[in-house]
């Protein structure tokens, strides 16, 4: 594994300190505000995974903020890009996928695999969906308005059928000529999302029948152990990371003081690692190993500054504000370039700017979560509890 040099890595760190210490201002702010009561009465919840979902949503803005201009195809020389920048945005994906794989496994284990899958999925559409669709109505918009090429032609309703689907059978890069990547850049990763939900009954019965299930794991090791031989990018391995430490998680085994340390310290010195790298594999086998060990580290050590609530704030908002991050960056930078050179503005000026973008992001996914994801959320919650009872009255 490559490291950089120090210098290379001193400043942007600042940078992402700056952005996150920014972010967590603005929630901490929100939260007193009590901007979001449902937080108030919530009932039993991993604490840590919230704190660190909130963390993983900003790292994938630390990832992407720098290169705002980079992505819009306006190159600036004074602003540089290390390598840092995506080692944070490739962890926090990695992260989100992990939690994915805990909670869901989590809930077959809680459920003895016995889940109403029909309320599952109808669940999960309302989590995804509304969001998803106000950001794709949203770039539909600006790709009609800044487009060059607005025609019913076969492209443009390729990528609209992309978009529609997640992605699922194949990739728009652009829509009437728009480079959508410019907006929903960090989308790539809902199909994978998907894929894991349709998997999970399977994963479900493997869990009620143990001789399969072991069967199958010995499988998955080799698949994954040819998959990194010959992939650039892997990522369903997460989710086998997720179900790993949920499956310890509920062995309720009481660890030792000094054990819960040691693993705080190995998670620091493990983060570290990552945002040290300088090879740019960031979803090679070294990497998805550092990045198990970081996570289960991080729940033996289960960390107290991942309770503050500011921290669980951002981690309530964590889907909002990675879904539109780059919605902001790529209005606020539009709206810069109306008074500012982008290609000769400076790096330090540049960067300050984009703190202001770090708080936008806070209050719009603070927003968005109240007035978009809660209502559905909440509306498929009372739903299911309607379904429970009606079942246990039957």
């Amino acid at each position: 594994m490559h490291l950089p040099k120090l210098e290379y890595l001193l400043y942007p760190s600042l940078v992402a300190c700056a952005f996150i210490a920014i972010a967590l201002s603005v929630a901490w702010a929100l939260d007193r505000l009590n901007y979001l009561p449902h937080l108030r009465v919530v009932g039993p919840r991993y604490a840590f995974l919230d704190g660190l979902r909130g963390f993983a949503a900003f790292f994938v803005f630390v990832n992407h903020a720098p290169t705002a201009l980079h992505n819009m195809g306006i190159e600036n020389p004074n602003i540089r890009l290390p390598i840092f920048y995506g080692n944070l945005g490739s962890l926090g994906v990695q992260i989100f996928f992990c939690i994915t794989g805990f909670l869901f496994f989590d809930r077959i284990i809680k459920t003895d695999g016995k889940i109403d899958w029909r309320t599952f999925y109808v669940s999960r559409i309302a989590r995804i969906v509304p969001l998803y669709a106000f950001l794709i109505a949203l770039t539909a918009a600006i790709a009609i308005a800044a487009g060059s090429k607005v025609e019913a032609s076969d492209d443009n309703l390729k990528s609209i059928s992309s978009l529609l689907t997640f992605s699922l059978s194949y990739g728009a890069d652009y829509l009437f000529g728009f480079k959508l990547y410019q907006i929903t850049g960090a989308t790539w990763t809902l199909i994978h999302e998907w894929r894991f939900y349709l998997v999970l009954p399977f994963i479900a019965m493997l869990y009620q029948r143990p001789a399969i299930g072991r069967f199958v794991l010995c499988a998955a090791t080799a698949i994954a152990a040819i998959d990194f031989s010959v992939s650039s990018i892997v990522v369903w391995t997460y989710f086998a990371t997720g179900i790993a430490a949920a499956w310890l998680y509920n062995k309720r085994i009481n660890f030792p003081v000094w054990l819960r340390l040691v693993a705080g310290a190995a998670a620091i010195a493990l983060f570290m690692l990552v945002c040290g790298e300088g090879d740019g594999k960031g979803y090679g086998w070294g990497r998805y190993l550092i990045v198990s060990g970081l996570f289960f580290s991080v729940m033996l050590a289960d960390p107290k500054p991942l309770r503050a609530p500011a921290v669980m704030y951002l981690g309530e908002i964590s889907y909002s504000i990675y879904l539109l991050h780059m919605l902001v960056l790529y209005l606020a930078v539009k709206a810069l370039g109306h008074f500012r050179q982008l290609e000769s503005v400076g790096q330090d000026k540049f960067m300050i700017f984009l703190c202001g973008c770090a708080a936008l992001v806070v209050l719009l996914a603070s927003a968005t979560y109240r007035f978009i994801e809660f209502p559905f959320l909440k509306n498929a919650s009372k739903k299911s509890a309607q379904r429970v009872s009606a079942s246990a009255n039957a």
